[in-house]
């Protein structure tokens, strides 16, 4: 009996861990940095398992080529919709570019999550951030909050 709880336990920690449907609506709604008047790019990142991670780029208007770039891992829960206040408050206040994205399973990127997607989907932003010509590659910072930290670190 032990054995077979803890063996479902184990079975469940992903559905235990992550939260990408809390609140209900976030699998749905999705915030736009228009909102906060911030100029950005729609991003389709492809993953090496062929998901799609769905993101922002949000670039200064002025030296955007030449700002310092913020590579965003979000947390638990929630979508990078919930995170545009934030966002919004180093946009204004750095004087940064700001790359952001919903991983796998959350927000509208596909798939479901776990800690070996999680840790592909961090590899595929990287990699993508380092295709962008119009990114200052001597800038690229990586930023990580609760959840995002432990998937950040990955890099």
């Amino acid at each position: 009996m032990f054995k077979k709880n803890i063996l479902s336990l184990y079975g469940l920690q992903d559905a235990l861990l992550y939260q990408p449907s809390e609140p209900d609506t976030s699998r749905l709604i999705v915030q736009t940095p228009d909102y906060f008047h911030m100029p950005y790019e729609i991003l389709t990142i492809p993953t090496a398992d062929n998901e799609k991670l769905h993101g922002y780029l949000i670039k200064q208007m002025q030296n955007g080529d030449d700002c310092p770039t913020l590579v965003f891992f979000h947390g638990n829960a929630g979508n990078i919709g919930h995170r545009l206040q934030n966002v919004h408050l180093l946009y204004r206040g750095c004087n940064i570019n700001i790359l952001l994205f919903d991983y796998r399973g959350y927000g509208r990127s596909t798939g479901k999550p776990s800690e070996v997607g999680l840790n592909m989907d961090a590899l595929a932003v990287y990699d993508y951030v380092r295709t962008r010509t119009d990114i200052n590659q001597e800038k690229v910072f990586i930023f990580g909050r609760s959840l995002g930290g432990a998937v950040a670190l990955h890099l």
